[in-house]
């Protein structure tokens, strides 16, 4: 069974946030933000592992994402993390207009951070709105690129299963690629 958050739990994260933004806010060291940083990373934990039919869902935790941006720039992780976020959030209400630069910006960020799952997001991204060839260029620079930090988690099933690429699944590109690069288990293989 499917586990939903509530409006009263969201409004409850909301009102955390809101102390821990007005704590870190008159504080002037980062004390606050590391008393938090636990707290933060358990509440996205748990927003991720939840479903929600409610997207300021979405929006509590690109604010979680926000903050721990500001004191830990260079992780790139969150980046990534905080473009998926609104990325989802831009999916969920079908309006990508508040967010679209936001979310390229954060996701080339994390890439050029040597994140690659960055480009991965970024190739999702792409098919998502429907630019095709944008969204394979992502998709053959996260395969070929050396990075920093690679992942294993992309796999050929991984590509063929994720709905993001619904716009490109069917192009012969998207076939030849898989083919190239997927023909083994993984990317890191």
């Amino acid at each position: 069974m499917e586990k939903y958050f509530t409006l009263d739990q969201i409004n409850e994260y909301n009102r955390h946030l809101e102390d821990l933004e007005t704590q870190i806010e008159h504080s002037e060291s980062k004390e606050p933000y590391s008393s938090f940083h636990y707290y933060l990373y358990s509440k996205l934990t748990e927003i991720n592992n939840l479903k929600s039919d409610n997207p300021s869902l979405e929006l509590v935790a690109a604010r979680i994402y926000s903050l721990i941006a500001g004191y830990d720039r260079e992780y790139p992780a969150i980046y990534n993390n905080l473009g998926c976020v609104l990325f989802r959030f831009a999916k969920f209400t079908n309006d990508f207009t508040d967010y679209n630069e936001e979310i390229k910006q954060l996701l080339f960020k994390s890439e050029e951070m040597s994140n690659q799952i960055a480009a991965y997001n970024l190739a999702c991204y792409y098919s998502f709105i429907n630019r095709k060839e944008e969204s394979l260029k992502w998709l053959r620079l996260m395969a070929s690129k050396s990075y920093n930090k690679p992942t294993t988690t992309i796999d050929r099933e991984m590509l063929e299963n994720d709905s993001d690429f619904n716009n490109i699944k069917y192009e012969p590109e998207f076939g030849e690629f898989l083919e190239k690069y997927y023909s083994h288990a993984s990317v890191s293989d």
